[in-house]
């Protein structure tokens, strides 16, 4: 998977208020469930902070360091969920691998020379495996909620029950050198909400 974009970090841990607006979520609504953060972050921090206020999470990051996190993380793709020893209720994705498949960050990393035709092809591909694996780690009627909203991988879910609502505000700046006009695109401004099945 592609790492960067010139000068986008897409290593950037957002502040829990941010992660919770973008994905529609609170704590008082993942109160009793079990949540899995895909893309968690070199350091985990969202997932430190559910669980700082008795949320039963999880987080996965292929970048990782678990020694300097806990036993609640792993080091690990999303396209390979390790057993947790459990099923999910809930799995988030904010600004994960799921990005590659908003029209926003494909037309950005075409631009600039980071994504070619190919790559581009390879990681619709790598997110639809993704979302067909995650049948096994989250319960039927669990919810894999998206940020931002993968418009371009919306035919290849089309089996799903998923539905697309807005943000309230505007996300968090995307990168240090690029202005982002929602009206182009504006799955920026949405999320996707997969209803999981059997």
């Amino acid at each position: 998977m592609i790492e960067t974009l010139g000068k986008m970090d897409c290593t950037t841990e957002y502040p829990p208020g941010n992660i919770m607006a973008h994905l529609g979520i609170s704590l008082d609504s993942l109160r009793g469930l079990k949540v899995l953060d895909i893309g968690c972050g070199l350091k985990a921090g969202f997932v430190k902070h559910l669980r700082k206020n008795g949320i039963q999470a999880w987080g996965i990051d292929r970048l990782l360091d678990v020694s300097e996190v806990g036993e609640y993380t792993a080091n690990a793709e999303a396209l390979e969920i390790p057993d947790f020893g459990m099923q999910f209720d809930v799995a988030i994705a904010h600004f994960s691998a799921f990005r590659w498949g908003s029209s926003f960050f494909v037309d950005t990393g075409i631009k600039r020379g980071a994504l070619n035709q190919q790559d581009y092809e390879k990681n619709l591909l790598y997110m639809g495996y993704t979302i067909l694996n995650l049948r096994k780690s989250i319960k039927s009627g669990g919810k894999l909620i998206i940020f931002p909203c993968p418009n371009e991988l919306l035919s290849i879910i089309s089996d799903y029950q998923f539905t697309i609502e807005d943000i309230p505000e505007e996300p968090a700046r995307i990168s240090t050198d690029v202005d982002v006009d929602f009206q182009i695109y504006p799955e920026l401004k949405q999320r996707l909400i997969i209803t999981m099945s059997e």
